[in-house]
C-alpha cells in the first residue's frame, strides 16, 4: 500500500508480516558495509520534512501492463502516473526522488535518480526508513540485513544493491531498478483481461526464479563459510518482470541469515505473505531453503492456473495453508501432468518430500521443457508483457 499524500506520514501497514510478539532492537554495527552516522538532535522540523516530499512526490507504479496496442503488437506498458521529470524531485541523501512506489512495512520506496559528477542520470530504487516512524530502530535493522545479503549476491536473477546510508531523515538503501512490472500486477493483469499465461512460460519465469534462490541458498560470506540464506518471503510482489523478460527475485527484508543484525523470529510471529509461508513455518518447525522452494511451488500453481492457491482472508488463510494445496485443481484445469506433478513436490506439506534444492526444481521443469519440445527464453516473456 501506498501513503496517501494528504496524510501525516504513519508507519506502512504491516500486510508483509504478522506480528504476535513485539520485537526488541539492537543498533546497527558501524563499520565499511553501512555508512552511518551518530544519532545528533536535528535543527529542522522532521514531519514536515517528510510530508513535504510525500506531497511533491507522485505515486508511480511503473510500468502497469495495459491493453494490446494493435493486432500482432505487444500489450503497451505505461505509467500509473508521470515520475517527475530529473532534476525536479526532493533528494533523499544522494539521490533525487522521483515518484513514490508500494511501501513495505519497514520502508517507503521511491523511484530515483542518481546524478553522476558528469550529469549522468541512473534510475534506482530508494527504500526509506524515516526516522519518525515508531518502529525506525527495527525497521533499519531489517534494511541492514538487507544490504548486507543482496551485497553478498551478485546474480542475473537478483536485483543488484547499489549502497545503504543514514541521514538525517533516516536510513535508506538503494537498489536496481527494474523497468518492468512485478509479477503480481502481471498476474492481476492476466485475470482481469482473461489471458492464460502459457505453461512454458510459467515454467521458464519459475526456472529464473530458483536460479537466483539457488545462488542465495549457496552463498557464502567473506569467511568462505555458508551465509544460510533463506529468503523467507517469496511471492509475486517480490519477484519483478523486466522490458527484456528478466526475471529479478528482491526484497531481502526478512530474510533468514548468519549474522543478521535484527533479532531472530521468536517464537509465535512469522514474516511474509501467510498465502505463499511454508507450512512448518507456521508451525514454528525448523527452516531451512526448502521453504523458498516451496513458495515457489505455489508461485508455479498460481502462474499456470492464473487463480491464488489459497483464498482464505485473515486467520483463516493459515489453516488452509496447513490444510495442504488442492492439486485437483491443478486437473480440472487441464495442467500437463508432470507438470503438475513437479507442482505438487514442491509445494508437499512435508518438507522431506519437496525438490532438495532450487536448482533441483528447476532442473525438473527444465527436463519437463525439453521433453515437450518447449523452446522458451526471455523473449517468450517479454512478447507477453
Amino acid at each position: 500500500m501506498v501513503h496517501d499524500r494528504n496524510k501525516p506520514l504513519a508507519p506502512p501497514s504491516g500486510e508483509n508480516e504478522v506480528d504476535l510478539e513485539d520485537l526488541s532492537s539492537a543498533p546497527i554495527p558501524k563499520g565499511p558495509a553501512v555508512r552511518a552516522r551518530d544519532e545528533q538532535e536535528l535543527d529542522f522540523d522532521l514531519d514536515s520534512v517528510l510530508q513535504k516530499i510525500n506531497a511533491a512526490v507522485p505515486v508511480v507504479v511503473p510500468m502497469v501492463v495495459g491493453t494490446p496496442t494493435a493486432a500482432g503488437a505487444g500489450p503497451a506498458a505505461k505509467m500509473e502516473k508521470d515520475p517527475l521529470p530529473p532534476g525536479q524531485g526532493p533528494t533523499v541523501g544522494n539521490y533525487q526522488l522521483a515518484g513514490r512506489m508500494r511501501s513495505s512495512p519497514a520502508a517507503m520506496v521511491f523511484m530515483a535518480h542518481r546524478v553522476s559528477q558528469f550529469g549522468i542520470r541512473r534510475p534506482v530504487v530508494v527504500k526509506f526508513a524515516p526516522k519518525n516512524n515508531p518502529a525506525y530502530a527495527r525497521n533499519r535493522e531489517m534494511l541492514v540485513d538487507e544490504y548486507h545479503a543482496m551485497a553478498l549476491l551478485d546474480h542475473p536473477n537478483i536485483a543488484a544493491v547499489y549502497e545503504a546510508a543514514e541521514i538525517d531523515l533516516g536510513f535508506y538503501v538503494a537498489l536496481e531498478y527494474i523497468d518492468g512490472p512485478d509479477a503480481r500486477v502481471f498476474l492481476d493483469h492476466k485475470v482481469k483481461t482473461k489471458q492464460q499465461v502459457p505453461v512454458e512460460v510459467a515454467a521458464f519465469i519459475t526456472i529464473e526464479l530458483l536460479r537466483g534462490l539457488e545462488h542465495a541458498h549457496t552463498a557464502r560470506g567473506l569467511d568462505d563459510r555458508p551465509l544460510g540464506i533463506v529468503h523467507r518471503d517469496v511471492n509475486p510482489s517480490n519477484i519483478l518482470l523486466s522490458k527484456a523478460g528478466q526475471v529479478k527475485l528482491t526484497d531481502f527484508g526478512v530474510v533468514k541469515m548468519r549474522g543478521r543484525t535484527a533479532q531472530e523470529t521468536q517464537p509465535g510471529m512469522v514474516k511474509g505473505k501467510p498465502a505463499y509461508l511454508a507450512p512448518e513455518y507456521i508451525r514454528g518447525e525448523h527452516l531451512d531453503h526448502r521453504c523458498d522452494v516451496y513458495s515457489a511451488g505455489i508461485f508455479l500453481f498460481e502462474l499456470v492456473l492464473g487463480q491464488k492457491c489459497f483464498r482464505a482472508e485473515g486467520v483463516d488463510i493459515f489453516r488452509e495453508v496447513l490444510a495442504g494445496v488442492d492439486l485437483s485443481r491443478l486437473a480440472k484445469a487441464n495442467v500437463p501432468d508432470k507438470l503438475a506433478v513437479i507442482i505438487a513436490r514442491a509445494t508437499d506439506k512435508d518438507p522431506k518430500q519437496r525438490f532438495i534444492t532450487a536448482s533441483d526444481m528447476g532442473r525438473a521443469l527444465e527436463t519437463w521443457l525439453q521433453t515437450n519440445r518447449y523452446y522458451v527464453s526471455a523473449t517468450s516473456l517479454a512478447a507477453i508483457l
